[in-house]
């Protein structure tokens, strides 16, 4: 079975989520959407815009 971080591998390299819901025998792809933390996500130019 998939671990959780070849799923986020997969993803973050243009992987789907049909594919990854296959990858990890998830019956759905909405299952497969609760770890997807893609949207959760910061990026540094968003941090440096907070001003201290």
């Amino acid at each position: 079975m998939a671990t959780v971080q070849s799923f986020v591998d997969h993803i973050k390299n243009g992987g789907t989520l049909e594919k990854a819901a296959a990858i990890t025998h998830h019956a759905s792809s909405r299952t497969t959407q609760l770890y997807d933390r893609r949207h959760g996500e910061v990026s540094l130019d968003e941090v440096e815009r907070i001003l201290i």
